[in-house]
């Protein structure tokens, strides 16, 4: 996936955080998308389907790889401005943890 400049400082603050926290040397090709979560209750977005005059929400708890990734961080922050208390985070995957960190 092509990082656009725009979602580079945040991927790479990020990056950063979780290599000190981790003591892993976690890189670019570990990101995976942007996810929309609330993170009061740990519920992050598995479905969002607008239609017409409506939107379908459902939210699974403590279960980022069901959440859907958006590619873009503009995308998600669009879905995420619909519900209240919903934030954009980071999605980044090595071979043997899922790390989900703020933007």
């Amino acid at each position: 996936m092509k990082i656009l400049d725009n979602e580079r400082s945040y991927i790479e603050t990020a990056l950063a955080n979780l290599s000190i926290q981790t003591n892993k040397a976690i890189n670019e090709k570990c990101f995976k998308g942007f996810v929309v979560m609330l993170p009061d209750s740990d519920e992050y977005l598995a479905i969002h389907e607008k239609k017409s005059s409506n939107t379908a929400y459902k939210w699974v708890t403590s279960q980022p790889s069901s959440a859907v990734i958006y590619q873009r961080l503009i995308k998600a922050r669009r879905v995420a401005q619909d519900k209240e208390g919903a934030i954009v985070a980071m999605i980044f995957e090595d071979t043997q943890q899922i790390y989900v960190v703020e933007t």
